[in-house]
């Protein structure tokens, strides 16, 4: 595992976005395929249907927002710093500025992530603007509420604990069982 992990920094280092795109990706598409295997589509014959392009809209979705996510986790580390500029790295953080930079996760990037997730696979899927609409309202609140519960805590930890290289590899493999819970929305 030091091994991987220390091949990870050094591509981090080198292009952190490429190889923030391609692991968001990698396991957005995984998530997506445990969704599958767990409930899976079924032919006229009762067998399992494997929907490739499905797994691929995630590993695009999850690509596309390996990027941003890279600049939103330096925009609070910078916006909200948990330690005084030039503070020993063991010196303790600002509890407050810990709470308030889950606060602003929260209530910024969690629901412009999942407007995002709704439009892009979307779009993937063929889906007119109407069809996005209604999809967006059947979703959004129930995601959203999803997302209150559970994330909150998860960041805690992701913004106390992780260095901001490993930050969304962290809540991507979080975001797994997320991601299956999000998949199995999205088909119903």
């Amino acid at each position: 595992m030091a091994a991987f992990a220390k091949a990870y920094q050094s591509s981090f280092n080198r292009r952190p976005n490429i190889t923030l795109s391609l692991t968001n990706g990698t396991l957005s598409a995984l998530a997506d395929s445990i969704a599958q295997s767990i409930n899976p589509e079924l032919d006229e014959n009762s067998e399992k249907l494997w929907n490739k392009r499905r797994t691929v809209n995630f590993f695009i979705f999850g690509a596309a927002m390996g990027t941003p996510l890279n600049y939103w986790n330096k925009f609070l580390e910078r916006a909200f710093p948990l330690r005084r500029a030039g503070a020993l790295p063991n010196s303790p953080i600002s509890l407050r500025m810990l709470f308030t930079r889950v606060g602003v996760d929260q209530a910024v990037m969690a629901p412009s992530g999942l407007t995002a997730f709704i439009g892009i696979i979307g779009i993937l899927e063929g889906k007119t603007s109407r069809d996005l609409k209604n999809k967006y309202s059947d979703l959004f609140v129930p995601a959203i509420l999803a997302n209150w519960k559970v994330w909150p805590l998860i960041q805690l930890f992701n913004f106390r604990f992780c260095p901001l290289a490993f930050r969304v590899p962290f809540t991507a493999s979080c975001g797994v069982l997320w991601t299956l819970y999000l998949s199995n929305l999205n088909s119903k």
